[in-house]
């Protein structure tokens, strides 16, 4: 049945093509249009469903017969007036005129002013495109002067950009069949080989970019991102992610690209520019998600800075949370777009196009849910003005927002429901009183005790007699601190997934059946965690847990006491003494995209009520921000045995406070109490 469906998904996808391509002019025929994307899209979300209904060899016939059959069908549509502004800047650019200085209708182009000129869009203004786009203008303009020739030298480039993406998703150890999601994109076919965008140039740059920082050549990498962003300036803000102590000497290399390619501009026929990049953020404004609402309550200037604010927040903390730019350059780039004053429908494809790893549904499903853009070609057909209507964007960003909601929240439903086996690892020491309540919510969601592991890590307070008396299997850690206890006790499971809880916590009747209906619904996700709520929490303590649920559903940086899971053989547990939760984290998004489980464990406050709310959460913020900080500019885990000595008071010979951000426990013989 999966591969019938898989056929018939094919066929409407060629079918779905075909007709959306069938009449050259869109607007003149939208209602067509709007029938042939929703069958091609249809198609295509049978295809990532069920995938290919033929595999080996005839998985790529089949494939090339799908990718290369739209693109295509989409030759037949009339390209964008964006591509006369590309033979007209390659052309002047050519005869020596800054393009980045004299705008089109400057009275110095009129001998240069042919059957091109009439279609230019904005001819009051300079070029916004970067100087390696300008170049590649130039170099097209020797060649030919028609938009079929620079949509044609266009298709191609994105043709080596998808070859390259096998590439880069074998390199990482993902499956082919992700590259589809680029690759059958209807949206994809239209904005490349039916409009002939520039996008294409800057995909296989970045594409590149990322296959050889995989491979560990971080100096080309970070060249061709710049060179990205020579192309279309949006990839710059890719280039943060790849820094770090062993890369930042590439950056002088960077820094001398821009210099060189902008050197020429200065000799050239006009005063020196950047183009008109500021206009374009200071008056063009149309389907932004941010933009408009943030200046109806605040003004132009109030909405730019929030803007840049936000999107600096979201940079740092991705930069520090994510040490692979693969998954921390696709989120941050589609902020940046939504936010942006100005996003047109091919601004999603070179974010699809690094989705291809990121592989995030609502960003799928954004790429579809953007066809209302299309409305506004209707009257651009037949009245020759770009005005959208209001509906448009509202059309698009609700669905989205709430297919976004149900990705992130951990509620998206599992059709395939299978239920992988929960082990579970609790490390301890002196938390026999915590312990037992732990345990006996363990009971009440019918957790089977045979899987229960408690790892030891010396107490004396009769911890390892509470976890035997109820059946779990108690283990003695070989090292001091968390990360060696739960690093043994995975070692004595062999179950689908590790469940590591704290003796803190208290566990709700059906979280093993949501670890479980949450590990099935996201077959990708290396793990996830919880929310967290604080028992008996006043205000102060209801902020600092939305606070530590936020930066996790944002970030996906967990901490301990949000019950983190993984799968087994996708996340190796650190063996460090302190901050193994943090890096657990960092690692669960080094290895794909971490969810939540919607359920919410219940956290115990004895910590913050023996030193106090605010001290326990500026000590919490500096610890993880400094080992955060070490670990992403070094790429190494920091050994923090130190950190573990300074933290923990000692008394006598036993080190108290094992549990990290917990207070000490009490003094020998004597039983911690809530």
């Amino acid at each position: 049945m999966k591969r019938l469906h898989s056929i018939l998904a094919s066929i409407l996808l060629l079918v779905g093509s075909f007709l959306l391509s069938r009449n050259p002019d869109i607007g003149a025929n939208l209602r067509g249009f709007y029938t042939g994307f929703a069958l091609a899209s249809g198609g295509y979300l049978g295809i990532l469903r069920w995938g290919l209904p033929v595999r080996k060899r005839g998985w790529v016939v089949l494939f090339l017969v799908l990718a290369v059959g739209p693109r295509l069908f989409a030759l037949n549509l009339i390209p964008s007036d964006d591509i006369p502004r590309y033979i007209w800047e390659g052309r002047i650019l050519l005869e020596g005129y800054n393009p980045f200085a004299i705008p089109p209708e400057d009275p110095r182009l009129i001998p240069f002013r042919d059957e091109v000129y009439p279609q230019i869009n904005h001819k009051d203004m300079p070029a916004i495109y970067p100087p390696i786009a300008q170049y590649v203008f130039m170099l097209l303009s020797t060649a030919t002067d028609r938009a079929e020739g620079y949509r044609l030298f266009l298709l191609l480039v994105e043709c080596a950009a998808v070859a390259l993406m096998f590439r880069w998703v074998k390199t990482i150890g993902l499956s082919r069949d992700r590259v589809m999601i680029y690759a059958l994109n209807p949206l994809v076919v239209v904005g490349i080989a039916g409009h002939g965008h520039l996008d294409s140039l800057q995909i296989l740059f970045l594409v590149w970019a990322l296959t050889l920082y995989a491979e560990r050549r971080e100096g080309a990498a970070m060249a061709l991102v710049t060179f990205a962003g020579l192309v279309k300036f949006l990839a710059f803000f890719a280039l943060p992610f790849f820094i770090n102590k062993r890369t930042v000497r590439h950056l002088p290399l960077c820094i001398g690209i821009i210099l060189a390619s902008y050197g020429p501009f200065f000799f050239l026929e006009g005063a020196f520019s950047f183009g008109n990049l500021g206009h374009y953020l200071g008056v063009f404004e149309y389907y932004s998600l941010t933009y408009a609402p943030l200046r109806w309550m605040l003004g132009t200037v109030g909405a730019h800075a929030v803007t840049a604010i936000v999107l600096l927040g979201v940079l740092l903390w991705l930069w520090l949370s994510r040490t692979r730019p693969e998954y921390a350059v696709p989120p941050f780039l589609l902020l940046l777009t939504l936010m942006n004053t100005t996003v047109h429908y091919w601004y999603l494809i070179p974010i699809l196009a690094l989705g291809v790893v990121w592989n995030s549904r609502a960003l799928v499903a954004l790429t579809l849910l953007a066809a209302p853009y299309f409305w506004v070609l209707q009257r651009l057909s037949f009245e020759g003005v770009f005005v959208g209507a209001w509906w448009q964007p509202v059309a698009t960003y609700v669905p989205f927002l709430a297919i976004l909601w149900l990705e992130m929240s951990g509620r998206w439903p599992a059709p395939d429901f299978r239920s992988p086996s929960v082990g579970v690892v609790v490390p301890v020491l002196n938390d026999a009183a915590p312990l037992g309540r732990l345990l006996r919510s363990l009971d009440e969601a019918s957790v089977p005790r045979h899987l229960v592991v408690v790892v030891d890590g010396g107490s004396e307070d009769g911890s390892r007699e509470v976890a035997a008396r109820w059946g779990a299997r108690v283990v003695e850690s070989p090292g001091r601190g968390r990360g060696p206890q739960i690093a043994s006790g995975v070692g004595k499971l062999d179950t689908d997934l590790v469940w590591v809880l704290h003796a803190d916590n208290l566990v709700p009747r059906g979280a093993l059946a949501e670890i479980q209906r949450t590990a099935a619904a996201y077959p990708d996700a290396p793990g996830g965690a919880f929310r967290l709520r604080y028992e008996g929490a006043g205000l102060k303590m209801k902020i600092v847990s939305v606070a530590s649920n936020a930066k996790t559903a944002l970030f996906g940086l967990s901490f301990g006491d949000q019950g983190q899971w993984f799968r087994r053989g996708r996340v190796e547990v650190p063996s460090i003494p302190l901050m193994e939760d943090v890096e657990t984290a960092v690692r669960m998004n080094d290895a794909g995209i971490p969810v939540w489980t919607a359920a919410t464990l219940q956290v115990s406050t004895r910590r913050y009520g023996r030193q106090g709310t605010m001290p326990v959460v500026r000590s919490v913020v500096e610890r993880v921000v400094g080992y955060l900080l070490r670990r992403r500019w070094t790429d190494e885990v920091p050994d923090t045995t130190a950190l573990y000595e300074e933290y923990y008071r000692v008394d006598g010979d036993l080190l108290a406070g094992c549990a990290e951000g917990f207070p000490p426990p009490p003094s020998r013989g004597q039983a911690t109490q809530e």
